[in-house]
């Protein structure tokens, strides 16, 4: 697997996207999130899953760059499309293996431990649940923020 060498690989890769589209970064943080695979703040704080060091690097790419977009298009919709398929091509397949690896819970856990098996079952396999999406003045991309009719 082609994926991060550790947290600085990481968070290098984020600045220099960050740089590629104009953003600025207050801080930037890669730590345990249970609920959602990235987070930003119109501040210029932003916030990464460690979980996403243990996936390839380009679908970690495609989080970088999904949040980064926020900070100029707060929503999915037809403008973020676009900037998204301008960086990244097929961004949509990106996402697709994303979500592939959440539902399998290959690489997503539960902090604390392992997950009872029935709420395993519900949440779907450890698979980072529904939250809140604010875009107005935050951002928080979570496994289902991204829906084909935004």
């Amino acid at each position: 697997m082609n994926g991060w060498r550790d947290k600085t690989d990481f968070k290098t890769r984020v600045l220099e996207w960050a740089a590629k589209l104009g953003v600025k970064t207050q801080s930037l943080a890669v730590r345990p999130m249970r609920n959602k695979w990235a987070s930003c703040s119109t501040a210029g704080h932003l916030n990464f899953n460690a979980q996403l060091l243990e996936l390839e690097r380009e679908v970690g790419e495609y989080v970088i760059v999904h949040e980064l977009l926020h900070f100029s298009v707060p929503n999915h919709g037809k403008l973020w499309k676009s900037l998204m398929r301008a960086h990244l091509g097929d961004y949509e397949r990106l996402d697709e293996r994303l979500q592939r690896s959440a539902e399998a819970g290959e690489n997503f856990h539960v902090a604390g431990g392992n997950m009872d098996p029935a709420l395993k079952k519900r949440r779907g396999a450890g698979r980072p649940s529904h939250g809140s999406t604010r875009h107005a003045s935050n951002s928080s991309f979570s496994p289902d923020s991204m829906d084909a009719s935004a």
